[in-house]
């Protein structure tokens, strides 16, 4: 399984320059803290930005509905995002890189390392076209992108209230996450207790 380890990101939205390690087998928390504005306080600070970088590396889309060029950074011209995942079970690295400019199409590059640091698979790792890279990324990491926005990246654009969703959503949520068969029946906490049947 693919876990995401490293961000990288290069004047996309508010960051000029973001290198994070991503720490696995813990819930990460972010805050933010405005040093530029203290009226401000959080906001500005680059919270969004971060998930952005991320969803943006992953999908190839921007989560707010702005054209791609228009999370560049106001004060340059071109933009980048590189994510780096590890595989556990075979001990192999993936790497996605996307840059954007504002007058130019968008350019990604794959790579795929094993153990030993060596470039494999690289007929697979070159695509044709950014939606090709964007199809093959998906695939690669084993998601889908409605996966992606409703379990992994969790955004006011791109959410929907697993208590809203359809019973066959529903379903599909609980057996994606489970990699199991949903019972018919299942108990769900909200507010209180709710018995929820599962229709086929």
């Amino acid at each position: 399984m693919w876990k995401l380890v490293r961000v990288e990101a290069q004047n996309i939205v508010s960051f000029r320059e973001l290198d994070m390690t991503v720490e696995q087998g813990v819930a990460s928390l972010i805050f933010g803290q405005n040093l530029d504005n203290e009226n401000q306080k959080a906001n500005g600070s680059g919270k969004s930005s971060l998930i952005e970088a991320i969803s943006f590396g992953i999908t190839g889309e921007t989560l707010r509905k702005v054209k791609t060029e228009e999370i560049i950074n106001d004060n340059a011209e071109e933009a980048s995002v590189t994510l780096v995942f590890d595989n556990d079970y075979d001990n192999t690295r993936f790497e996605v890189v996307r840059r954007i400019f504002r007058d130019t199409p968008q350019i990604v590059e794959c790579h795929k390392f094993d153990a030993d640091d060596h470039e494999i698979e690289t007929d697979k790792t070159t695509q044709p076209s950014v939606l090709e890279y964007n199809k093959f990324i998906l695939d690669e990491i084993g998601l889908t992108k409605d996966e992606v926005y409703a379990n992994y990246i969790l955004c006011r654009n791109k959410y929907t209230s697993f208590f809203d969703a359809s019973d066959k959503e529903k379903k599909e949520i609980i057996t994606s996450n489970l990699a199991t068969e949903v019972p018919t029946k299942a108990k769900i906490l909200g507010k209180n207790w709710q018995e929820y049947s599962f229709e086929n």
